[in-house]
């Protein structure tokens, strides 16, 4: 299965945390194990544009995407989301990291995705991809 991992910040294109995604690393690495094809974007890190973002919806054509983010970077994460489902609503989104460990049920009645995913990602995101 085609995979795309994003990591949200608190701003878009304002780089504020220059620390490794270990957690979306530690899940691409397991979804690998598994056969799935995986990429990453740090957008902690990485330029951010609507129309860049778009494209690479189009072009990669993932099947999932996991976003991770923190409660500071959860309008990041919500904008995000509302651009994938603009592009292409089949894409099935599933939501992790510490704000959606905290609070799941608020978060997925605020945002339009399909799944949160708690505690250690790595190994709930390859049973559900199962």
């Amino acid at each position: 299965m085609k995979v795309l991992l994003l990591n949200m910040p608190v701003r878009f294109n304002s780089w504020q945390n220059l620390e490794m995604p270990l957690g979306i690393a530690y899940i691409a690495a397991e979804l690998e194990k598994h056969g799935h094809n995986v990429e990453i974007i740090d957008y902690e890190v990485e330029p951010f544009g609507k129309i860049e973002f778009q494209n690479i919806l189009n072009s990669s054509k993932p099947e999932v995407i996991g976003v991770s983010f923190r409660s500071s970077s959860y309008a990041s994460a919500k904008n995000i989301c509302s651009l994938i489902r603009q592009t292409n609503p089949d894409i099935k989104i599933a939501l992790g990291g510490h704000h959606a460990t905290a609070f799941p049920e608020d978060t997925l009645k605020d945002m339009n995705v399909d799944f949160i995913v708690r505690q250690e990602g790595e190994y709930v995101m390859a049973r559900l991809l199962e």
